[in-house]
């Protein structure tokens, strides 16, 4: 079973090895943390589903879990060696997604759901801090970690005001993004 940011009360029961009316007792009496859905349903943060498992010593039920894989979303005109970084990012076990445009960009995002944002800001047709404050500022998207590549030192200086997470000098340099991206993915 692939790991989930959001689990049902029957995907938690697979997990844990138990009936799904044993995970809803759980989760009635409180022993388990779950939120409620606007229908009314249970569901578990994978978070909390891994804190509960170690509480109660079956933390050894997390082998059966295969876990997800960290997206990363490109919003960058082709840099040389891309293909590379891909490829690079792709052995290390994320899933990669490359735009060009800002217009791509948003359709992408919401249907990728990006763990991280790598923007270049010096990509023609793209807003770099708008898209920043955008993903930031709104509670939904404001999880999403962002690395900007820009060797702007105003954007040095503004970087906390935008919301990025961190930003790199414009270069060639992609073992460093590599190892930037892993860090600040995990």
């Amino acid at each position: 079973m692939e790991v989930k940011e959001v689990l049902t009360l029957v995907e938690a029961a697979k997990i844990c090895n138990v009936s799904h009316m044993t995970m809803w007792r759980w989760a009635k009496q409180g022993k388990i943390k779950t939120f409620k859905t606007l229908g009314g349903h249970h569901r578990v943060l994978w978070s909390d589903m891994v804190e509960f498992l170690e509480k109660n010593d079956m933390s050894h039920l997390l082998k059966r879990v295969t876990p997800r894989k960290k997206k990363v979303l490109f919003i960058s005109s082709p840099m040389v060696g891309s293909d590379e970084l891909v490829e690079k990012l792709r052995e290390t076990g994320f899933l990669i997604e490359w735009v060009a445009d800002g217009f791509e960009a948003g359709r992408t995002f919401s249907v990728f759901n990006p763990d991280c944002v790598v923007l270049n800001f010096s990509t023609p047709g793209i807003n770099g801090p708008s898209i920043c404050r955008s993903l930031k500022y709104d509670p939904v998207t404001s999880p999403v970690k962002i690395i900007v590549l820009s060797d702007n030192k105003v954007e040095k200086e503004r970087l906390e005001e935008i919301g990025a997470d961190l930003l790199l000098p414009l270069s060639e340099n992609y073992s460093l993004l590599v190892k930037k991206i892993i860090s600040v993915c995990r």
